[in-house]
């Protein structure tokens, strides 16, 4: 490839791509797993010291059969290495040789230019492109760390690749010929464009300091919590049960039931009352059943249970393609980077099973019909 040249990324990420998949079928998913960014390797291998040479090994020499030039003097092996800027560092429990944790630094600095720009462009009706795409480029990159940022980064690129799009169509000079000011604006986008995901970021991004150390599991957070979510078209309810280490059975301890009102409706931008806003109402159920046991869930394990199948997507993912959806995933994401949650674990239950919830979310739906029957 040459340096430069026009189809060098794209060529490039298809054999990063390539080389990712031969390297995820080389390794049994318990032994050892890889990660590639462009043209930097990362693999975490488990197993004892002749299992980790073996491991490492065949994959160099694979990718040396295979032509694939490899730059070992650059390249790091150890309980504590530095990948793409990031520090990375196994973390072992005291009893077992196992690591527990992976912990990993992500640099301030990055974090304060980023959210500086952010804050910059308040103000402002319109940002040159190039600006745009180098910020949703750093971004990405963080939000390889800080996964829950990747909603609003995909907001980014979608305003990106759309105004590139124009400048492709010229669609700008027909825009420029019905303004009275017919000065045209190729290489310029509106903020308002993607205000919603810099708003939010920002929010994420108030405390750096907050961020810049992150802790992941290598084995699932056992569930400690389980949250029964439902909603109506009238309101909805949730009910709060903790998992007993007998034999895993869930013992009630909170509930609650709100009514939906025409104001959040309008907020939402769905209908007031009607089924079609019922995915609506099952993610904000999600996010509420969050916000009220917010000091009980803090840094727990959490499963979710919810007869909406679109609601509990929205939960994994922390976005939708649903306006509303897309909204609730963000906020769900901001409220669980502020509570340390761990991955939210999700379950789908019958409708039929879910009969707690169910009264919860219909109990005002109920007072009302009687209130009006008894008139």
């Amino acid at each position: 490839m040459l340096f430069g040249f026009r189809c060098a990324p794209l060529v490039m990420g298809r054999l990063s791509a390539a080389i990712g998949r031969l390297i995820a079928a080389l390794c049994e998913p318990d032994a050892g797993q890889g990660q590639i960014y462009i043209d930097d390797i990362l693999m975490v291998i488990r197993g004892d010291l002749d299992t980790r040479a073996s491991m490492v090994s065949l994959v160099l020499y694979t990718l040396k059969a295979l032509g694939v030039l490899i730059s070992l003097r650059k390249g790091e092996r150890g309980e504590q290495i530095r990948w793409i800027g990031v520090n990375v560092n196994l973390e072992w429990t005291n009893s077992e040789f196992e690591a527990k944790k992976l912990v990993y630094a992500v640099p301030k600095p990055m974090i304060c230019e980023v959210k500086e720009a952010l804050v910059r462009w308040k103000d402002k009706g319109m940002i040159p492109l190039r600006d745009l795409r180098t910020i949703t480029g750093k971004l990405s990159w963080i939000a390889g760390i800080v996964v829950r940022m990747r909603w609003a980064v995909s907001v980014l690129y979608a305003v990106v690749a759309s105004m590139e799009e124009d400048i492709r169509l010229r669609a700008e000079d027909h825009r420029a010929e019905k303004r009275e000011d017919d000065r045209k604006k190729p290489q310029l986008v509106a903020v308002k464009r993607f205000e919603v995901a810099r708003q939010w970021l920002i929010e994420v991004m108030m405390d750096p300091d907050r961020m810049l150390i992150r802790t992941e599991p290598l084995t699932e957070t056992d569930i400690e919590w389980v949250v029964v979510c439902d909603a109506c078209p009238m309101g909805y309810g949730a009910v709060l049960a903790k998992k007993t280490a007998n034999r895993g059975h869930l013992h009630p301890v909170e509930a609650f039931e709100a009514k939906f009102t025409e104001a959040e409706a309008k907020l939402l931008m769905v209908q007031w009352g009607e089924a079609s806003s019922q995915g609506t109402l099952e993610a904000l159920a999600l996010w509420r059943s969050i916000k009220v046991w917010a000091t009980k869930l803090q840094g727990k394990g959490i499963l979710m249970r919810s007869d909406s199948a679109v609601a509990l997507s929205m939960a994994e993912k922390y976005t939708s393609g649903s306006l509303s959806l897309n909204f609730l995933g963000g906020e769900l994401a901001l409220l669980a980077e502020k509570l340390n949650l761990p991955k939210l674990r999700t379950q789908h239950l019958a409708g039929k099973l879910n009969q707690e919830a169910d009264w919860l979310s219909r109990s005002h739906d109920l007072i009302v019909t009687r209130f009006h029957q008894k008139l």
